[in-house]
């Protein structure tokens, strides 16, 4: 009977697109960021086309389902859920990187937001990242 680890995530990261190179594997993050600059002209809720998160994971074994939620703060509310992703780790030295697309996250209004990563429906990692209006608000 195999045993099933819960990986541990080592880096949660927000960005526009994450990219492989086919014959390296390497990976490349672009353009990390932890704020939403909303224009002074844009209404709310506002809507971004596109936004990346980027997992690390390791120390996980076995096939384990995961996902990303995103949370106003202050309401606490689910604002965006990923379906779940499976990540299959055959050996405990693995590392996974795992990236979520997300297209039109819309947020209801400024303040900070937390992207949480799941896996089999716990809470492993998370980053914050705060949304508000180009004049500061």
């Amino acid at each position: 009977m195999a045993i099933a680890l819960r990986p541990v995530a080592k880096c949660v990261y927000v960005c526009d697109e994450v990219v492989a190179d086919p014959s390296s594997g390497k990976i490349s993050v672009l353009n990390l960021w932890d704020a939403i600059r909303i224009p002074a002209t844009a209404a709310l809720p506002y809507t971004l086309k596109k936004v990346s998160v980027f997992v690390w994971c390791r120390d996980g074994l076995g096939k384990m389902k995961t996902r990303i939620d995103i949370i106003e703060v202050d309401s606490e509310t689910v604002v965006r859920r990923t379906k779940s992703c499976v990540l299959d780790f055959k050996r405990r030295t693995d590392s996974i990187f795992a990236r979520y697309k997300l297209a039109n996250c819309i947020f209801p209004r400024p303040g900070d937001y937390l992207i949480e990563v799941y896996c089999e429906g716990e809470f492993i990692d998370d980053q914050v990242i705060r949304v508000g209006f180009e004049s500061g608000e």
